[in-house]
Order: C-alpha cells, then sequence, then structure tokens
C-alpha cells in the first residue's frame, strides 16, 4: 500500500540541498550556496539559554511564546514602530519557517490564489502547493532589478487571489523595496482584499543607508498584514530555530491553537537565548558591518570576472550574478562550477523561472574564502566561451 499521499508525494527535494549533499563528500570545497551566518551567536545569547536552563526553565511554555519574549518581539525595531499587543498579535514559532507554514493553513482553502514573487526563496512555493493553494508567479525580471510592482502584483491577480506573499529584503535578489513601491503595492491589495505574508528576515541587513519600510506601515495595511521575521540571520542564531510573527489577533490566535497540536512551543532555553537577542539589537549591527564588508569583495571580484556581471545588492547577504553571457542552464553551470572549481553556489532557477540565468552567492563565508571562490571562479571562467556584453 502507498502510504505517502499526493501532497506529500509532490514535494521536492531542494535543490540547493541537492547540491550540498553532492559536496558532502568532496575535499577541498568552498561553500557559497547555504543561506547560513558563519558567525558565531552572540555570546550573551549563549549565556541567556544556559542559565535559563541551570535555572530549571526547561518545561512547556505559552503556545505562543513566553510573555518576555514577546513584549521584547513587541518593543524593538522587528515591529517597524507599529503598535502590537504582545498578548495577542505576536506568536514565537519555531524559526520564520514554521510561522510562514501556520499562518499559510490557518489561510488558504484548497485552490485559493497564493501570489508569489518570483525569483524568491523557493519553500515559498512548496509551502503554498502544500496547503493546497494556486501558486501565481510575479514575474520580475533584471531589467528592472527584479524589483515587484504594483503592476506586476496586478498581472498575478486571479478573481480567488487571497494571499500576497513579499520577501524584502529579498533573497536571493538582495533587493530592498521602497516605501512608495509598497505603498503601491498595499493599495492593490486593499483594493483586493488580500492578507499579506511579509517576510522580513533580512530586515537587519540593509547597507549603504537604503531606506527601508514595512508593508505593514502603509495606510490600511496593518490590520491586513503578517510580518514574519526571527533572530536567526540577524543574529547568527539559525539552529536555535526562533522565529515569530506579529499581525491580526484572529490570525495569530488560530495559528497559536494550531502550534498547539503541531509543536506546542518552542525551545523554553531558545526562547530566553532569544529574548537577550531582541533586547541587544547591537549584536545584529556589528554583525551587518561585516557582512557588508565582504559585499563588496564578494560584488567587486565576481563583475571583474569576463562573462559575468554582477549588481550590488542593496540587503540580505547574496550576490545574484548574470552569468547567461555563457549560455548555459544555471543547474549545469553550477555542476560544472563545483566540480570543477570546488566552488558550491545555487543555480538561479531553483528561486523560480524567473532566476533562470543567474547564480547565487552567498557572502556569509570569510572575506579569505571569498577571495579564493573568485580566483577558483576567475579560472573557470577562462575556460569558457562567453558573449560580449
Amino acid at each position: 500500500m502507498e502510504w505517502i499521499n499526493t501532497r506529500a508525494g509532490q514535494m521536492q527535494k531542494s535543490p540547493i540541498r541537492k547540491l550540498f549533499d553532492r559536496a558532502s563528500g568532496m575535499r577541498d570545497v568552498i561553500h557559497l550556496e547555504m543561506g547560513e551566518p558563519d558567525l558565531p551567536t552572540p555570546a550573551g545569547a549563549v549565556e541567556a539559554a544556559d542559565r535559563a536552563a541551570r535555572d530549571g526553565k526547561t518545561h512547556y511554555t505559552a503556545n505562543n511564546g513566553i510573555p518576555s519574549l514577546r513584549r521584547a518581539i513587541a518593543a524593538s525595531p522587528f515591529a517597524n514602530g507599529l503598535s502590537y499587543d504582545p498578548e495577542t498579535e505576536v506568536i514565537v514559532t519555531v524559526g520564520a519557517i514554521n510561522a510562514l507554514a501556520l499562518a499559510l493553513m490557518c489561510i488558504i482553502e484548497p485552490g485559493e490564489g497564493i501570489l508569489v514573487q518570483d525569483p524568491v526563496w523557493l519553500d515559498y512555493f512548496e509551502l503554498a502547493k502544500f496547503v493546497g493553494g494556486e501558486v501565481r508567479h510575479i514575474r520580475t525580471v533584471p531589467e528592472e532589478g527584479f524589483r515587484v510592482s504594483a503592476e506586476r502584483v496586478r498581472q498575478a491577480l486571479t478573481p480567488n487571489s487571497r494571499v500576497l506573499m513579499l520577501n524584502t529584503p529579498g533573497n536571493p535578489t538582495g533587493v530592498v523595496l521602497s516605501r512608495p513601491e509598497l505603498e503601491e503595492i498595499a493599495r492593490v491589495a486593499v483594493e483586493h482584499d488580500l492578507l499579506v505574508v511579509c517576510d522580513e528576515v533580512y530586515r537587519t541587513l540593509i547597507y549603504d543607508g537604503v531606506p527601508s519600510a514595512s508593508i505593514a506601515e502603509c495606510p490600511g495595511m496593518k490590520e491586513r498584514t503578517l510580518v514574519v521575521n526571527s533572530v536567526s540571520k540577524a543574529f547568527a542564531m539559525t539552529g536555535w530555530r526562533v522565529g515569530f510573527a506579529m499581525g491580526p489577533a484572529k490570525l495569530i490566535a488560530k495559528m497559536t491553537q494550531l502550534q498547539e497540536y503541531l509543536n506546542a512551543c518552542v525551545a523554553t532555553p531558545c526562547q530566553y537565548a532569544a529574548q537577550w537577542a531582541v533586547e541587544h539589537f547591537e549584536a545584529a549591527d556589528a554583525m551587518r558591518e561585516i557582512y557588508d564588508a565582504r559585499r563588496k569583495v564578494m560584488v567587486a571580484g565576481l563583475h571583474s570576472i569576463p562573462g559575468i556581471r554582477c549588481a550590488m545588492p542593496a540587503g540580505a547577504f547574496y550576490a545574484f550574478a548574470d552569468v547567461r553571457a555563457f549560455g548555459m542552464e544555471t543547474q549545469i553551470l553550477c555542476e560544472r562550477i563545483l566540480e570543477e572549481a570546488r566552488v558550491v553556489c545555487t543555480p538561479g532557477s531553483c528561486f523560480g523561472s524567473c532566476g533562470e540565468g543567474f547564480i547565487r552567492f552567498s557572502y556569509a563565508n570569510s572575506i579569505e574564502n571569498i577571495e579564493e571562490a573568485i580566483r577558483r571562479l576567475r579560472t573557470f571562467a577562462a575556460r569558457l566561451p562567453h558573449a560580449d556584453f
């Protein structure tokens, strides 16, 4: 008998994980594919978890998280200057991905439309399909800097559209949507009665003083926006698995109820570690400065390689390089780079069809490794024919 249902059977293994697994058996490999900080978790967060465990805080918490962490989140820059009731409008989840999953499971009826920008983090597509949603791609183009516009959202709309998923700063593009752009998109959301699920996990990683905003700040949007974030990227705490969401009380209540049945709560000591982080934003600021230096080395290096063009990302910790001049599918190109240059990178096609022709390179790695990767890539690229730009 077949025990796997159709939805689970349709799930695809992450192409990123496939490359990672392939590289795991190889020597002298430089990893530029993973969306994970290489920096250590701040000592204060580690000490907070240790102290909590030693003090006996090792049992279940409230399903929506410990009150002190929820209060800290509501009072932090993560709240974007908006007022959220920590009792009813904030939930602590097992990472940001859990918040996204809980939200979609609570919102979407089978066949309802979910608008997803393309290219974007591939988990969006799999989550949307798993909950039975009809995925509609908001197609963006390199000629417009992969920016999501109100017009492109309109083009993706269908009569059954219910949720708009946004990611800014964007993975893999590093695009930071401006307040005017978000206000235009917000008008579309209000006009078509869309709920917006906005993933802001890279919000602390914005460079060069680029102005940033949350769509939740736009007129009429706080009551129809779920803001999702986590301590993972901001504080190098991916393994602690602490995310959170802020939004309408009715939705948060249902997400909390569902979380009770799925995983009860986030690990208690981890919540205390996250509270320390949220209350010490200077730790995130220090990490941003490190990524900024790496960003400049990465982009300058990639852009200097014949056949590769790379714009400077405004946010996150990825460079999204244009490799169309090589005339090769990016999946094949990345496989060759791994085999011949011993550098692991991510095909843009992993993030949707609009990412084809581009490769994502993570600069969450040391400058020494980035510089060595650039040397290897330059040697590799010199062996390939390429079109002139």
